[in-house]
């Protein structure tokens, strides 16, 4: 079973939308910008307003067979709108000319170098962010986020091994047991 001292463990991801994996996505990034020391993306949100009670069942398309604990496999709806390049966002950092950093921006650059930004085309790829509604900073954006939603099923390209690895991780640390048998596999 579930131990209800731990809910969320990761709560956004960046979702390569034509790639398989992070590393292929940085390759043609490193490609179109090699002399790039900042990759940043755009933020779009998965909110838990955003699902109805029966959301998952009463929609087809929602898989049942995905265990409540696997919430962003679960949680489909999103935000139709991303955030802009401007406002806080993740990044990837390379360290060649960074000299400090902070959670979404850097701070500072080696003496005599620049830090070049790429901002990642939202069609290529964007930061996933899952919670349950709006924070302070974007009150008065709320409503725009919440209101236009649209269905994205781009992380059930990875649903059959983020399945396997989660699963086999939760058992190892004693989290769940027996998974098969939960699943009815």
């Amino acid at each position: 079973m579930h131990n209800s001292e731990y809910h969320s463990i990761c709560f956004q991801v960046i979702m390569p939308l034509r790639h398989l994996n992070l590393l292929d996505l940085l390759k043609e990034l490193e490609k179109k910008g090699p002399d790039k020391a900042l990759y940043s993306f755009k933020n779009t949100y998965f909110m838990d307003s955003m699902l109805s009670k029966d959301q998952y069942s009463q929609n087809p398309s929602y898989d049942q067979s995905v265990p409540e604990y696997m919430h962003m496999l679960r949680h489909l709806v999103r935000s139709q709108k991303h955030t802009q390049h401007r406002v806080p966002k993740s990044i990837f950092k390379t360290h060649q000319y960074i000299k400090t950093v902070m959670a979404h921006h850097h701070s500072s650059c080696l003496k005599g170098h620049k830090c070049p930004r790429e901002y990642v085309d939202q069609n290529l790829a964007h930061m996933t962010h899952y919670r349950d509604g709006c924070q302070r900073a974007q009150a008065k954006q709320c409503d725009s986020y919440k209101n236009k939603t649209i269905e994205d099923f781009g992380i059930l390209r990875f649903k059959e091994e983020l399945l396997e690895r989660v699963n086999k991780t939760l058992t190892d640390i004693g989290w769940v047991t027996n998974l098969v048998a939960e699943r009815g596999a």
